[in-house]
């Protein structure tokens, strides 16, 4: 199985295992997310495709792609105090990221 299908499969568990919570340390708890986060770098791409697509389960998703960098010695996603838990913008500034670093 490809990497794509693999997120694809596990994304859509993760979406139903993290649908209840708001609790980022919750969902990062949950097995299908943890499982996207040992993709590796790889799976990026297709997270960051997804902040520009979904409406739910944005909170995982940009939760494993800071865990994925922090894993692989990248450079992290930096979000300006200011602007923790403005969702809206956290999104935005991700998928700056995700563009100037060539995942997008």
């Amino acid at each position: 199985m490809s990497i794509e299908n693999e997120y694809k499969d596990l994304a859509v568990r993760a979406d139903s295992a993290t649908k209840y919570h708001s609790s980022i340390p919750i969902m990062m708890g949950k097995l299908p997310v943890q499982e996207i986060v040992k993709l590796g770098a790889g799976v990026l791409p297709s997270l960051f495709n997804d902040l520009t697509n979904k409406k739910f389960g944005i909170g995982w998703r940009m939760a494993a792609i800071r865990a994925i960098l922090e894993n692989n010695g990248l450079p992290p996603v930096e979000i300006p105090d200011e602007l923790r838990g403005r969702v809206v913008e956290m999104v935005r500034i991700h998928v700056e990221y995700g563009h100037d670093h060539g995942y997008i």
